[in-house]
């Protein structure tokens, strides 16, 4: 199936009818749970089967037709699957083509929507020089847009960040407090899980010693203990 069409794809992955099923019940959502999809319906069942897909929920893991499904998605609409795109062609995809072109998704999106995710993952984009040429004092601009409108993940990287001297930046222990403790928190995440994922993705300087430290705290730690009830 990875290696269909789109239009294939479509045709095998939804039925007309599944379709009009998920309309008919999204018209009965209260006001508040409807302004949850964004894009199209369709757009919205074709993300959420792509996600499915990519993490194992319910099928078979399957990343490639993840990514597939997912260009189908914003093709029919849905706004965080035009994101997701971008962002794959931006870090994963190793063509330059592609990584200018998400780039340009993401800096429309950061534009239009004043989006902090999207700054965060611009800044990410400038400090590893993908789509751009890269500047760590617009990396570390956007870094601080980021976390500032609570994207948590940018938050811990500039945390640990004051704390290690990295970036550019000096030792700041209470500075590094600041960014730790910095309300409010939009994503649920573990920050030794995220200390570990900077030094696998090169934001920080290379420390395999390090790296291995955070990865332990991490696989030793239950989510539910830094859930913030």
């Amino acid at each position: 199936m990875a290696n269909l069409e789109l239009p294939e794809l479509e045709t095998e992955l939804v039925s007309s009818e599944s379709i009009s099923r998920f309309e008919q019940q999204f018209k009965e959502l209260n006001p508040d749970d409807a302004a949850e999809f964004s894009g199209s319906l369709q757009g919205s069942i074709y993300f959420t089967l792509a996600e499915c897909y990519w993490s194992g929920i319910v099928v078979e893991e399957n990343r490639p037709l993840a990514n597939t499904i997912m260009r189908l998605a914003a093709i029919k609409g849905s706004h965080p699957a035009t994101h997701m795109i971008a962002s794959i062609d931006v870090f994963q995809s190793g063509d330059p083509a592609r990584q200018k072109a998400g780039f340009q998704v993401l800096e429309s999106e950061y534009e239009d929507q004043d989006s902090g995710y999207a700054a965060g993952k611009l800044g990410w984009a400038y400090q590893r020089g993908l789509g751009v040429e890269k500047n760590l004092d617009k990396a570390l601009e956007l870094y601080n847009i980021a976390a500032e409108r609570g994207m948590t993940y940018w938050q811990y990287l500039l945390a640990y960040a004051h704390e290690r001297g990295y970036l550019g930046l000096d030792i700041d222990i209470e500075r590094a407090e600041y960014w730790r403790d910095f309300k409010p928190k939009v994503h649920i995440a573990q920050y030794e899980c995220w200390v570990a994922i900077y030094y696998q993705n090169g934001i920080y300087p290379a420390n395999e010693e390090l790296a291995a430290e955070y990865q332990k705290i991490c696989d030793e730690t239950d989510i539910g203990e830094v859930w913030e009830w």
